[in-house]
């Protein structure tokens, strides 16, 4: 019975342990992003709400950014067949 104790309180250390490295680094994540915000404002004015919205935007946008230019620099990684590819669509 001891054992089983035991055990069960090694697995719950370990589990709290878990849960308190994760919540660092969400509390560690949100904090970031909060001083991130708050570092671009474009408008010392402008509301917390708004400078939030206006991050998620550009946040949102650099990433889209990133992607199409990686997809397009993958499609051009050979020009010739590229240019072959583009020219057949067109004329279908």
């Amino acid at each position: 019975m001891n054992i089983k104790l035991t055990t069960a309180v090694h697995k719950m250390g370990v589990i709290t342990k878990i849960l308190a490295g994760v919540s660092t680094i969400g509390l560690s994540g949100l904090g970031y992003v909060t001083f991130d915000i708050n570092r671009n404002r474009v408008n010392p004015e402008q509301s917390f709400l708004d400078a939030t919205k206006h991050y998620i935007v550009l946040r949102t946008m650099a990433l889209i950014g990133g992607h199409m230019r990686n997809k397009l620099e993958q499609a051009t990684i050979d020009v010739k067949n590229a240019q072959a590819e583009f020219l057949l669509e067109q004329i279908r």
